[in-house]
């Protein structure tokens, strides 16, 4: 039995494979910017600046869904509620706005390599902001015996 196997087992299943996905897309978007910085076309400083600004604002986006227990299936589990609804809608603007948005602080050429490294932040912040929810849930019920850095639950 693995370390994670305790913990998976009370994990709904749709929640672990959201994360599964943000971490795939976030893979995805962290070698394409990679490439890319390589071969010099995106800025290195620009690109940190967005990815910092991204991973603050995916830990707020984590809030769409909120984690509770699940007392039916002894899972943590994840609900759509009125605050998330209205994060959800204020991100799906923003999403499709954020060309215009950043073209007004961002040049054209770097624009493309900006977005990319704020999407990347933004899902590494969801994903890590997610798991930490995951972590409290299952502390808070008893499920792990510790809650903290050194913790080697998840």
């Amino acid at each position: 039995m693995s370390i994670l196997q305790p913990v998976r087992q009370h994990v709904d299943h749709r929640l672990r494979v959201r994360l599964r996905v943000f971490l795939t897309v976030w893979l995805l978007l962290i070698g394409v910017v990679g490439i890319e910085v390589l071969r010099q076309n995106f800025n290195i400083g620009l690109s940190l600046i967005a990815s910092i600004s991204g991973f603050l604002l995916g830990i707020f986006l984590s809030r769409i869904y909120r984690l509770d227990w699940s007392e039916e299936t002894t899972k943590v589990v994840s609900r759509l509620d009125l605050t998330g609804r209205l994060i959800l809608a204020a991100y799906v603007l923003f999403t499709i706005g954020r060309n215009w948005i950043f073209g007004h602080w961002v040049q054209a050429s770097d624009l493309m390599g900006f977005t990319l490294c704020f999407m990347a932040g933004i899902m590494i912040g969801r994903v890590g902001a997610t798991r930490r929810g995951i972590r409290l849930v299952l502390y808070t019920v008893g499920v792990i015996k510790s809650e903290g850095p050194g913790s080697s639950q998840t």
